[in-house]
């Protein structure tokens, strides 16, 4: 991704990963924000939510979360 961005182009995604954040995991599994937030820190659920993705945009860095790694835990969350 770097050897992209160093030529001037940006990353948008890339096939078959899907990059949310918080509030998209919130949305999507209809849980409020602060909730979810609870659970990426562990203070809420099993602790087992996974890693955010390393992302870094110059100075800027991003937590984002791979979509498939945090929807199954996601799912057997909406069902609490």
């Amino acid at each position: 991704m770097k050897q992209v961005e160093s030529v001037g182009l940006r990353v948008a995604g890339m096939p078959g990963r899907e990059e949310v954040s918080l509030k998209d995991i919130a949305e999507r599994v209809d849980r409020s924000y602060e909730y979810v937030r609870l659970l990426s820190l562990g203070r809420k659920g099993p602790g087992d939510f996974p890693d955010p993705l390393p992302f870094t945009v110059g100075s800027w860095h991003a937590k984002l979360w791979s979509w498939p790694d945090v929807s199954s835990g996601a799912r057997s969350t909406r069902s609490r």
